[in-house]
């Protein structure tokens, strides 16, 4: 399709291949300088996007925009222009004959400098996107909704790090430890104000009397693509959307919730700590199947997957 031959390894079989500045290459085979400060101080950022059918990745230009302001506020040039980054993007999925669904993550970083938190000894940015097949979460989680803990981090509001997806990524990785050492699927983090911020890997939504709730970019959250998508579901179907400051009380009072994503896409959330949304009370039976997800969950789990569909042909 974009002209670009798959990497076969010596015994016959397909190797995984990924970009490299300006290059496709066998996974085994790409190398990134030590001196990247990337790899020394985190000093980067990646975007992860859900490639469908056709090589279609799903609000590509949205997630590109995104990392196009936050490498401004981290004073990061990016050298290439979005349709360049775009069309290295499918040549990877190519090349990996990843046509019908895939992962992809792009990482760039300020690239190889002097050892020492200075990035203007950085000559050049690092360009890595790596895509690989897509492994869909568990069904059962959106049947009967994933289980959260509340972490003892907190985010900083006055801090930028929140907003941007960036390669320092430790507060998160320290939170899931927290949430996996007790079998629970994300760890969602307040503000150092004690409000609801987001998950380590999501943001959050939940719903009360009928209304949509979910804390505002004003908040330290990362300004999540699928959130965005969400947002502009609800409003075509004329829901009510609340974007605020929401104490974790609130959430737990919920009649319904949910997580957001680029690759889970809409999840329902039913437990947090001790404490079942809802009570925990079944929605509904359906095929002699236990239903704990809300009814306006489940429309808005509905209206992504058709503007997803949508959006492919």
């Amino acid at each position: 399709m974009w002209g670009f031959a798959n990497i076969v390894s010596e015994d016959g079989k397909m190797s995984q291949s990924v970009y490299l500045n300006d290059e496709i290459v066998a996974l085994e085979e790409a190398k990134i300088s030590v001196l990247d400060h990337g790899f020394l101080y985190g000093n980067g950022l990646f975007e992860t996007m859900r490639a469908y059918k056709n090589y279609h990745v799903f609000r590509l230009r949205q997630h590109l925009d995104r990392l196009f302001r936050s490498a401004d506020v981290i004073r990061l040039k990016i050298e290439y222009s979005a349709e360049a980054i775009e069309t290295a993007i499918l040549e990877t999925l190519a090349a990996n004959a990843l046509s019908d669904s895939g992962y992809v993550r792009l990482t760039i970083s300020q690239g190889s400098g002097a050892p020492g938190p200075d990035p203007t000894t950085c000559e050049k940015p690092t360009l890595l996107i790596v895509a690989k097949p897509f492994t869909p979460y568990p069904e059962e989680l959106y049947q009967n909704g994933a289980a959260a803990i509340v972490s003892d981090i907190r985010r900083n509001p006055q801090s930028p790090i929140p907003r941007l997806k960036s390669l320092n990524y430790l507060e998160n990785i320290l939170a899931r430890f927290q949430s996996r050492d007790v079998g629970a699927q994300e760890s969602i983090f307040l503000d150092t104000d004690g409000y609801v911020a987001e998950g380590t890997m999501s943001n959050i939504f939940f719903v009360k009397s009928g209304e949509l709730y979910t804390p505002s970019t004003e908040c330290p959250i990362l300004p999540g693509i699928t959130r965005a998508v969400v947002l502009e579901m609800a409003s075509k179907v004329g829901i009510t959307i609340r974007e605020g400051q929401w104490q974790l009380e609130q959430l737990l009072a919920a009649d319904e919730a949910f997580l957001t994503n680029s690759l889970m896409e809409v999840m329902p959330l039913t437990r947090i700590d001790s404490a079942c949304i809802n009570d925990g009370e079944p929605v509904r039976f359906t095929h002699r199947r236990l239903w704990l997800t809300g009814e306006m969950t489940k429309e808005l789990m509905t209206l992504y997957k058709r503007q997803v569909e949508m959006e492919m042909e």
